[in-house]
C-alpha cells in the first residue's frame, strides 16, 4: 500500500476511483419506445420483438438511464403478463388505457407523452442520446429541437413504417428490418 499525503491507497480506492471514472466519462442513453408501432410494424412481416435483445442494442456501452415503453391496454391477462415480463427487463411502463370511439379502438396521447418526456429529459440533463422506437412522424418536433440541443438522436424503426420526414432529420436511422434477426424472438 502506497500512502500519500496521510490518504491510504488500496486496491479498493482504486476500484472506487476507477468506477467513478467510468460513470463521469460514460455515454448516457435514455429510450422512449412506442410499443403500439413497433408491435404492429413487426407483426406485418411475422416478426415477434425480444425486447431483452432490443434493450440490448439500445444500451451498447453505454449507460441506460432510462428505458420507456409507451402502449396502451384493455388491462386483459395476457397484456398484464407481457408487461411483467417488460419491467423484468428494466422497462419503465406507460400505459394508458385504450379509448374505443364506436368498434374502434383509437390510441390517444402516446406520441405526445414521448415527446414530452423526451424533451424534459433533455432539459433535466439526463441523457446525452434518446434512441426512439418508432417511425411515426409525430415524433420529429421532439427529434429536431433535441438535435438544436445538441443531444444525440437514433430512430430504430422498420424500413416500410419509417416517416420521410424523420429518414431526413439528421437523426441516426437503425433499420430494424435489416437487423431483424438480432432482435428476433425465439
Amino acid at each position: 500500500m502506497a500512502c500519500f499525503h496521510n490518504f491510504e491507497i488500496n486496491e479498493i480506492t482504486i476500484l472506487t476511483v476507477s468506477m467513478v471514472i467510468f460513470i463521469l466519462s460514460s455515454v448516457k442513453v435514455s429510450g422512449y419506445i412506442d410499443g403500439a408501432n413497433l408491435f404492429h410494424a413487426a407483426e406485418s412481416i411475422g416478426l415477434r420483438i425480444d425486447y431483452s435483445k432490443l434493450k440490448s442494442m439500445i444500451e451498447q456501452k453505454r449507460v441506460l438511464v432510462d428505458l420507456n415503453y409507451y402502449d396502451m391496454s384493455e388491462n386483459r391477462p395476457s397484456e398484464r403478463a407481457f408487461f411483467q415480463k417488460l419491467q423484468g427487463f428494466g422497462y419503465n411502463l406507460k400505459i394508458v388505457p385504450l379509448r374505443r370511439y364506436g368498434s374502434q379502438p383509437v390510441e390517444k396521447k402516446i406520441d405526445t407523452q414521448i415527446v414530452a418526456d423526451s424533451l424534459v429529459d433533455a432539459f433535466n440533463r439526463k441523457f446525452d442520446v434518446a434512441v426512439f422506437g418508432s417511425g411515426d412522424k409525430d415524433i420529429l418536433p421532439a427529434v429536431e429541437y433535441l438535435l438544436r440541443m445538441k443531444k444525440q438522436v437514433e430512430i430504430m424503426s422498420f424500413q416500410h413504417t419509417l416517416a420521410w420526414d424523420l429518414k431526413k432529420s439528421g437523426a441516426k436511422i437503425i433499420n430494424l428490418t435489416k437487423i431483424q434477426n438480432q432482435i428476433r424472438r425465439i
